[in-house]
């Protein structure tokens, strides 16, 4: 089964032909949640050292908004959401809302 399609074609096409860039360039807000007491085990699942995910909190430049809930919904709980506002309000759409609610 493809759940991701970009990401799972991709991978299969690529297998073994993958290098891993600086979680800074593809934030996904997971890694804040990793590094929780109860999290840290995942750790070990990611090719990235403790260090580098613990620097994302001033070091992030590209968020990757990977959830279900993306930054222009009410329902966001990403860290990056007042980020997504703050850069919102410089530019033609300043005050549209996308009235999207995920459950």
């Amino acid at each position: 089964m493809i759940e991701y399609q970009d990401q799972d074609i991709l991978n299969g096409v690529l297998q073994a032909n993958v290098h891993y860039i600086s979680p800074k360039y593809n934030f996904m807000p997971e890694y804040r949640t990793i590094l929780k007491p109860n999290y840290i085990w995942m750790l070990d699942k990611l090719p990235y050292t403790k260090s580098e995910i613990d620097s994302l909190r001033s070091d992030a430049i590209i968020y990757n908004y990977c959830d279900k809930r993306k930054a222009w919904m009410y329902s966001c709980t990403h860290d990056g959401f007042y980020l997504y506002l703050k850069y919102q309000l410089l530019t033609y759409w300043v005050g549209v809302v996308i009235l999207i609610y995920m459950i």
